[in-house]
């Protein structure tokens, strides 16, 4: 997905799996230094329960874009 940003247009990654029509939905957030595929035995386990997965990459991790400038990884550059 592409975002707005203080630095221009970013991308997103996330995975997407399970039912769209789930009634429950488990979102994967990740720490740092790590990535969604942190959670590639977990999702598979969720799926197969019947829910919904989301796991999205932050922004500078995994496949999201990652900002060149070391000014551009900025608490006000994630929130604009």
């Amino acid at each position: 997905v592409e975002v707005p940003s203080a630095v221009g247009i970013l991308r997103i990654h996330y995975l997407d799996e399970g039912p769209r029509d789930a009634s429950e939905c488990v979102v994967c957030f990740h720490g740092q230094p790590t990535w969604s595929f942190l959670y590639r035995k977990m999702i598979p386990h969720l799926v197969a329960a019947g829910f919904r997965v989301l796991a999205p990459d932050f922004v500078g991790f995994g496949r999201s874009d990652k900002p060149v400038e070391r000014e551009q990884y900025t608490y006000a550059a994630h929130v604009a």
